[in-house]
C-alpha cells in the first residue's frame, strides 16, 4: 500500500477538552462555529417523551460521570460539524437556554423542577464541565466524514433497563431475580430475550407491584429502579436469616 492510499483510509485528527460554556458559545454564534445539524445528522430525539432522558444526562454531568467523546469535522473556514454527539450537545445548549426544567432525578433530587438559571452554584460547575472532542482535520478526504458517522453509530448497543440495574444494584435481591428468572416457566414466558435479563425483570415487576402498588405512578422503569435500590437491604436480611435457620 502506498503512503497516499494509506492516507486516504486513516484519519488526521486531534483531541481537545471543551468546557460546556465554550461549546454553547460556539453553537450560538452567528453564523455558528459549531454546527449541530449537518445533513447526515439525526434530529434531536431526547424530548420525545418529556425531558427525563435529557435531565438524567445533565444529572450525570453533575455527578462527574465520564462522558463519551464527541466527534467534529473541521471545515475549510475553521467551523466544525458535529458528526457524533449531537444529542448530548443539543441537550446542553437547550438546558443552558432554559428550554426545560430537570425531571426524574435520583441523585440530585433537590434540583427537581429547576431550570439552568435556577441552579445557583451548580451553574458555574456545569459551565466548567468539559467533554472530550475529537476534531477530524480539514485535510481528511470528504468521503470519510459520512463513513465515520456511520461506523460510530453502528457500534452502539444499548443495554436494557434490567441489565443496567444488574450492574448498579448488585447483591442478594439481584441474585434472587436471576435464580427465579432461570426457572423454565419464567424464562420461557413471552419469548423473552435471554441476554437482556427480561426474565429477571418479570420477577422484579411481580415483587414490586405486589409489595408497593400504591407507589406506582405510571413510570414503570423508575418505579422498578426505586424498588430495587430501596429493597436490596431487606432481601439481604431475609436471605441471611434463611441461612441461619
Amino acid at each position: 500500500m502506498t503512503k497516499q492510499n494509506q492516507a486516504e483510509k486513516t484519519l488526521n485528527l486531534y483531541p481537545i477538552d471543551y468546557p460546556f460554556e465554550t461549546l454553547t458559545s460556539r453553537i450560538r454564534t452567528n453564523p455558528p462555529k459549531l454546527k449541530l445539524d449537518p445533513d447526515f445528522q439525526r434530529k434531536y430525539k431526547w424530548d420525545k417523551a418529556g425531558w427525563e432522558r435529557a435531565s438524567r444526562f445533565i444529572e450525570s454531568c453533575l455527578m462527574r460521570i465520564p462522558l463519551p467523546a464527541c466527534y467534529f469535522a473541521e471545515k475549510g473556514d475553521g467551523t466544525h460539524l458535529v458528526i457524533d454527539g449531537v444529542q448530548r450537545l443539543t441537550t446542553i445548549e437547550k438546558f443552558f437556554n432554559d428550554d426545560f426544567a430537570l425531571e426524574g432525578l435520583t441523585a440530585f433530587e433537590e434540583l427537581e423542577g429547576k431550570k439552568f438559571s435556577q441552579l445557583g452554584a451548580y451553574r458555574a460547575e456545569l459551565e466548567a464541565t468539559t467533554i472530550r472532542c475529537i476534531i477530524l482535520r480539514k485535510e481528511n478526504p470528504e468521503n470519510l466524514i459520512q463513513e465515520i458517522f456511520s461506523r460510530l453509530n453502528q457500534g452502539a448497543v444499548r443495554l436494557s433497563d434490567q441489565e443496567i440495574r444488574h450492574a448498579i444494584f448488585p447483591g442478594t435481591l439481584n441474585d434472587l431475580l436471576y435464580d427465579l428468572g432461570c426457572l423454565p416457566d419464567i424464562a420461557n414466558f413471552g419469548n423473552t430475550v435471554k441476554d437482556a435479563r427480561e426474565a429477571d425483570e418479570l420477577v422484579l415487576r411481580f415483587f414490586a407491584l405486589q409489595d408497593d402498588l400504591a407507589s406506582y405512578k405510571g413510570r414503570l422503569s423508575k418505579f422498578l429502579d426505586t424498588y430495587m435500590r430501596e429493597n436490596a437491604p431487606r432481601y439481604t436480611q431475609v436471605r441471611s436469616a434463611e441461612r441461619r435457620s
